[in-house]
């Protein structure tokens, strides 16, 4: 059985370390000395001759997978992926839970499969693999609070009677 890992896959997708020059001169130095056919054919692009010919004249910008393209071809890492990359492969018919009526900036996606972790947002996101439980696993707890001169009399009774919480309300409940 394998432990469940978190990973961020994604985080200021929209930023971009490159600026639209530096797209620039990347691609004026890859074209350089070489034909369209040859570049577009070098970089293994996704877009044609027509599309790359348009980006040249100034006709077009680029697009992220353009962009991503050119990274490559120079040994830089791709984008991060965007929020709607990494949901694309979400089932449709997941689970969706939304804390607070604001505009959410945080997604956690998790998979059915192997054993479940419990996942804690305290500003942050926490796997706390080594707690699973499960309702089906844990017997369904309750709180009360009392006021504490009363839980100090009631504590002092059961102690002196030797009885754990649980037995102690047992009594009182016959």
């Amino acid at each position: 059985m394998t432990e469940p890992r978190l990973r961020t896959i994604t985080q200021n997708a929209t930023l971009d370390n490159l600026s639209d020059g530096d797209y620039r001169d990347i691609y004026d130095e890859l074209r350089a000395g070489v034909s369209l056919a040859a570049f577009v054919d070098m970089i293994a692009s996704v877009y044609s001759r027509a599309q790359w010919s348009k980006y040249e004249r100034g006709e077009t910008g680029l697009n992220r997978t353009m962009r991503d393209e050119l990274r490559i071809a120079v040994g830089m890492d791709k984008l991060p992926p965007t929020v709607a990359d990494a949901m694309s492969a979400v089932s449709p018919d997941a689970h969706v839970v939304q804390v607070g009526d604001g505009v959410p900036n945080q997604v956690i996606l998790r998979d059915s499969s192997g054993p479940q972790a419990r996942i804690v947002m305290n500003g942050g996101v926490e796997l706390a693999s080594d707690r699973c439980v499960t309702s089906v696993t844990r017997a369904r707890r309750r709180n009360i609070s009392i006021p504490h001169d009363v839980f100090e009399r009631v504590n002092r009774r059961r102690i002196e009677a030797g009885l754990s919480w649980s037995e102690f309300l047992e009594k009182i409940n016959e």
